[in-house]
Parts: C-alpha cells; sequence; structure tokens
C-alpha cells in the first residue's frame, strides 16, 4: 500500500515434525539442499510438503505490533498482539491457512514495556507459533526499510531464525523502494535497482541457510510484474523457490470494470501461467490520494475486484490471495473496531464480527 500504517491445512504430524527439522550449514548459496518436507515451487505451482498444489487463502495478522517507522499506532499495535489468538481461531474456521505478519529492523533491539519488557524478536517467535500451531503458513515480511547493510544483515537474521522451520516463508521487503518513507523517486520504478537489490536479499537469505519459498515483490507497489521474466532481469534463486507478489487497491475508481481487469491481466494476472503469482496484498482503503488526485476507496470497486481474483485463482492459474488487513483503524480492517472502550488501547468488536470489506473478502471466496 502507499501509506504506512491463506488450500491445504496441515495435520498435526506435520505440525510436530516442526521442531525435528534441520537446514544444512551452508558457506554459499550455491551448495544448499532443499529440504525434502519443505514447500518447493514446481513450474507455476507451489506445492505443499506432501508434494499437493497449494493455494494461498491469507490473511495480514499482527499489523503495526513489529512495525516501527516513526508512527503512533494509537494503541493498535498492542491490541492486535493482545487479541491475535482470537483472530487466528476465527480466520482457521474461514479457511485461512497463511498469516502475513509485517516486521521492521528495529525489533532486533527493541523490548515492549506494555508486554513486560519482552524483546520484539520473541514476540515474533510467539506469532509464529500461533500461526503454525493453526496448521498456517506465516510469511514475515520485511517492511518500510531502505536497501542497506542493516537492512540485509536483518534479512540474514530472520531467515537464520526460521530456517529450520516448514512452516515460514519470507518476503525480502514489502513494495521495495515505494513504501512509505521508503519511496524514491528514482528506485520505485527501477527493474535494474530492483534486480540488484533482490538479488542480494535472495543470496543473503540462501546463505543463511534458509531453503523455504521467498514469496518476492516488485516496482510500483508491486503492481507491476511484467518483467519478472525478462532476462535482463530475472532473479537468480539457486533453489527455484521464488513466488511472485502483486498488489491491488481501487484509488480512485468506484467499480471494477473491463479497462482495469485488461491492465491486471497484463501487469500480473496473466504471468500465472508460467510462474507462481499470490495476490499478496489488496484492501479497501489505500489513503486519501495521491499527486492531487484524491482516492475513493470504493466497496463497489472491492466487491468487483475480489470477483476477479475469484476467477482468476479458479480458473487462471492464480496461486491465491492476501487480505489486507486482520485490524486496524481504517478502512482495511476485516474486523469491526470497537475503539478505546477502556484506557488507550482499542479493542475490536467482541465476539469478533466482520467489516463489510471482510464480508466481501471472504464471500468472493469459493475455495474457501
Amino acid at each position: 500500500m502507499k501509506k504506512l500504517l491463506s488450500a491445504t491445512i496441515f495435520s498435526a504430524v506435520l505440525l510436530a515434525s516442526c521442531g525435528t527439522l534441520q537446514a544444512p550449514s551452508i558457506n554459499q548459496a550455491a551448495s544448499i539442499q532443499p529440504q525434502a518436507t519443505g514447500f518447493t515451487v514446481q513450474g507455476d505451482q507451489i506445492l505443499d510438503p506432501s508434494g499437493q498444489p497449494f493455494t494461498v487463502k491469507g490473511m495480514s495478522v499482527a499489523y503495526q505490533t513489529f512495525i516501527f517507522n516513526g508512527q503512533n499506532h494509537g494503541g493498535y499495535d498492542r491490541a492486535n498482539f493482545k487479541y491475535l489468538d482470537q483472530m487466528l481461531d476465527d480466520l482457521k474456521a474461514r479457511g485461512v491457512n497463511l498469516a502475513r505478519i509485517f516486521v521492521t529492523q528495529p525489533i532486533v533491539s527493541r523490548t515492549a514495556s506494555w508486554n513486560g519488557g519482552k524483546g520484539y524478536l520473541t514476540m515474533l517467535d510467539e506469532v509464529v507459533s500461533k500461526v503454525n500451531a493453526r496448521g498456517m503458513v506465516a510469511l514475515v515480511t520485511n517492511s518500510y526499510r531502505s536497501f542497506s547493510s542493516t537492512d540485509l544483515n536483518f534479512v540474514s537474521t530472520l531467515a537464520s531464525r526460521f530456517k529450520n522451520n516448514p512452516l515460514v516463508w519470507l518476503t525480502p521487503m514489502n513494495e521495495p523502494n515505494c513504501a512509505g518513507n521508503t519511496y524514491s523517486e528514482t528506485k520505485c520504478e527501477n527493474w535494474a535497482v530492483w534486480k540488484k537489490e533482490q538479488n542480494q536479499y535472495i543470496q543473503t537469505i540462501r546463505n543463511a541457510g534458509f531453503t523455504g519459498p521467498i514469496l518476492i515483490n516488485s516496482i510500483r507497489y508491486s503492481w507491476d510484474l511484467t518483467q519478472v521474466l525478462n532476462p535482463t532481469y530475472k532473479l537468480s534463486d539457486p533453489l527455484n523457490r521464488l513466488i511472485y507478489g502483486a498488489h491491488r487497491y481501487g484509488n480512485e475508481n468506484e467499480t471494477w470494470d473491463a479497462d482495469q481487469a485488461a491492465d491486471a491481466d497484463a501487469l500480473w494476472a496473466n504471468l500465472a501461467s508460467t510462474v507462481p503469482v499470490v495476490l499478496d496484498e489488496v484492501g479497501a482503503d489505500n489513503g486519501e490520494g495521491e499527486f492531487d488526485t484524491p482516492f475513493v476507496n470504493s466497496l463497489q470497486w472491492a466487491d468487483g475486484f475480489m470477483q476477479y481474483v475469484s476467477q482468476w485463482i479458479m480458473n487462471r492459474g492464480g496461486d491465491g490471495v492476501i487480505g489486507f488487513t486482520s485490524y486496524t483503524s481504517d478502512g482495511n480492517t476485516i474486523y469491526q473496531d470497537a475503539g478505546y472502550i477502556t484506557g488507550n488501547v482499542p479493542q475490536p468488536v467482541l465476539p469478533l464480527k466482520l467489516t463489510r470489506w471482510g464480508e466481501i473478502f471472504f464471500s468472493r471466496h469459493p475455495f474457501l
């Protein structure tokens, strides 16, 4: 998104095995040997640990909890952590099989005074464990940082931390050089820069011993995947386990129409017949607007678009979709917000109730 701010449920046997899987010790990415029991990529499909096609049915969770970007989250960072169990239980009941978790580099050293001084990395471990305990993949998504050696070190930390967990995927950077405070006019739409940075992320992840899938975001807020197979810009992964993530919002459009469908087809949807493509972010609210263009953030648009997405997944090889987001203060929340009932930490309506956006997201998923 431009502003700051999920087919298979695995058995208890697989979950019990998570703690015993060992990734190889390596010095160079080229020497990595794949884990036999992890997720793989074959052609245009994602395969689960049993070798069956896996369709992502996802939702972002714990949004804001691990994001340090200078914003005051208004207590929603704490609320997302506090009510995580209720949300995950509800999402599992709705068929969700993947949870996307945004993280930022400062969690390496930060502690949560509101949670007994616990370190944020330890809290991330807890969130991942809760996600995995419900048979869901945890997609840990680095975000809101410009490319740097510090950021590469952080990605290496994540990769090393989760290298033995077959139910963790990584995104090295959400909307690289575009999102929020990372926006660069010279880099946001630059394929050459994108290739250089993403290849370094991939090498860093593989050198740390992580062998699971890597979900890659692209240029233009990840709206554009047109050049990912161009030999000039094609990325290199020694394990061939890359998944590509597309993003889409309604912005100034009141409705979803044929022209927009043709645009999405050309930008990313048609690519799903060749490589795995997941719509890894779609929401109902992309802010007030940009470049003097006010955004409508129309729910009518969202309804039409989700119908398109559903057909893309069922009939055209799309590999899934991830909604944005479980709980927040704006129009992207899928759970109704009760606000500040007591104190300075908000809470969702309990028992949990879907917003209209939440109803649209789930009602347009015949495969859920």
